[in-house]
């Protein structure tokens, strides 16, 4: 008998083996501590009766390099941003290098490092991110985001993933509601440091209210509901909220960044999952 045909009657008797009653399962479970079969029985619950995402349960998400702590309310960090950042970063390391080595070609030096914003940090996924895959020393980023949750988390992921990080991060809270010309003392790049933003980078809230309302338990009972639809100032839900004051396309958050980075004379691009 060839090993193929082995491996297809083991499977076949696998496929044919009746049921396992529940007190084999009762059985099996017994190889658990008491511990961990308590938190087995947590998880499902949570995931089969509260919707409860797995992310959350297991309370990590491998992103690019790093390995980003996740928590309820904040955004859980989707694979489409994750493959964002590292295409970004690809073109951002070949942008840099080729400035390098013009400049070392004509005795200018080495090029100042990039300065980039992330906004709408979140648990900070993508200014971490950025900074593990750019080249050594070639950027200072400063993540900014108007939650509490979301900065707490943030700065709790910086510490967790300091050592894999070759570019300078740090986090602020800022509310990029305000007016545009308001925001340039929050957003200052750094103490001492001169020179303006680059580069400004989001996975900005996009979602329409009636898109909301459609999406699945797992996100509208769990994520924070500013992460993802462009809500009036002020406002934490769609309680309450005239129609009218509503943004019908998802796109205002959009807008007001284009503003700010039209403003500071810096490259703007938005991720979409």
């Amino acid at each position: 008998m060839t090993a193929q045909n082995t491996e297809h009657k083991g499977a076949r008797l696998w496929r044919e083996q009746p049921a396992r009653t529940a007190d084999e399962i009762e059985r099996d479970s017994e190889r658990l501590s008491s511990v961990q079969h308590a938190w087995l029985r947590q998880a499902i619950s949570d995931r089969t009766e509260r919707h409860k995402p797995l992310q959350y349960i297991i309370g990590e998400q491998q992103f690019g390099k790093t390995n980003i702590i996740v928590r309820p309310p904040v955004l859980i960090p989707r694979w489409e941003t994750e493959e964002w950042v590292l295409r970004l970063a690809e073109l951002i390391n070949s942008h840099t290098d080729n400035v390098r080595d013009m400049q070392l070609q004509q005795g200018l030096g080495v090029p100042r490092p990039l300065n980039i914003l992330e906004a709408c940090t979140g648990s900070g996924c993508v200014a971490l991110g950025l900074g593990c895959e750019l080249t050594d020393n070639s950027a200072r980023i400063l993540g900014v985001d108007i939650s509490d949750n979301a900065l707490e988390l943030a700065m709790d992921n910086l510490a967790y993933n300091e050592m894999l990080l070759s570019n300078h991060v740090h986090f602020r809270k800022v509310d990029l509601q305000q007016p545009v010309h308001t925001l340039p003392a929050q957003l200052q790049v750094d103490e001492g440091v001169s020179a303006g933003w680059d580069m400004i980078v989001s996975n900005p809230p996009y979602v329409t209210p009636s898109e909301y309302r459609d999406l699945d338990a797992d996100v509208r009972e769990w994520e924070d509901i500013r992460a993802l639809v462009p809500l009036p100032p002020g406002t934490t839900d769609l309680q309450n909220v005239p129609s009218e004051d509503l943004d019908p396309s998802g796109m205002s958050f959009v807008v007001q960044l284009a503003k700010l980075a039209k403003r500071r004379h810096c490259a703007w691009t938005p991720c979409r999952d």
